[in-house]
């Protein structure tokens, strides 16, 4: 198996740290969990200054330490890599992303997420995103309508609009969506939906209505800490239930014996 989703202490600001360990705490924690691949993406720049990180700078970084450290995994003959990402945050509703295209371009992968805690530049944006979905009580159910179309629409403009986007992470978590209908653009573009062992936001009839749509899934610890890397149990009874097979999520190995990738194959 490889766990794309994890976090570093890379995110976050004023002192705190969103992620528990480092990259190489998330790499060794893998590895003896017997995972192939640990992949870091940590939340880009747009979430609030204490759960992001502080610019796309901090994200190379992890690149280059990737680097050395698959270089010294290599000498030492173990077959664990660390893959470094991002879990970009929507900040606009036609699917505008924090993260530029030239860093896309420069990491290994690229998640994203509807996240309520970020703060758009536009009022119309702030409104649609954290008002609608954070600040308005759950009894007003015309706004909750207009939110979940909303957050659809938002989902679909950035598959669209971002050709380097391989999944979506935890979607629905807080901000409902349209799963046949994000289901049904993710297959069409490639990319993967989550199913999110943390926040455990998956259950049996999102992953039913998802998989009629033929799109594939992608499981995620979300780790905040290095000891949750590679942490799957809640997922794993999810996927037993649901009777989904290996070849319907990508991070487990493929029968031919090649290292899972995260991007369709």
């Amino acid at each position: 198996m490889a766990d794309w989703h994890t976090h570093t202490n890379r995110s976050g600001g004023w002192g705190y740290n969103h992620g528990g360990g480092t990259l190489s705490d998330n790499l060794f924690q893998g590895n003896a969990k017997g995972l192939i691949e640990v992949g870091v993406a940590d939340h880009g720049p747009g979430m609030l200054p204490w759960l992001g990180v502080c610019d796309e700078g901090q994200l190379l970084k992890s690149k280059e330490e990737a680097s050395a450290l698959n270089r010294q995994m290599e000498w030492q003959g173990i077959d664990t890599r660390v893959r470094v990402g991002v879990e970009a945050n929507v900040m606009t509703l036609d699917g505008g992303l924090d993260v530029s295209r030239g860093l896309l371009k420069q990491l290994d992968y690229a998640l994203v997420g509807l996240h309520q805690l970020v703060w758009p530049r536009q009022w119309r944006d702030w409104h649609g995103i954290f008002f609608r979905n954070y600040l308005v009580p759950g009894g007003f159910r015309a706004v909750k309508k207009r939110a979940r179309l909303a957050n659809t629409k938002a989902l679909k403009e950035a598959i669209l609009t971002h050709k380097e986007i391989d999944a979506i992470t935890h979607p629905g978590l807080k901000m409902p969506i349209d799963t046949g209908e994000l289901a049904e653009a993710a297959e069409k573009a490639g990319v993967a939906l989550e199913i999110n062992s943390s926040h455990r936001q998956a259950n049996l009839d999102y992953i039913d209505v998802a998989r009629g749509q033929g799109v594939d899934f992608v499981v995620g610890s979300d780790a905040h800490h290095p000891s949750r890397v590679g942490d799957f149990q809640w997922a794993e009874a999810v996927i037993t239930k649901a009777g989904l097979a290996p070849e319907e999520i990508r991070n487990c190995r493929r029968p031919d014996g090649a290292r899972p990738s995260i991007r369709r194959v």
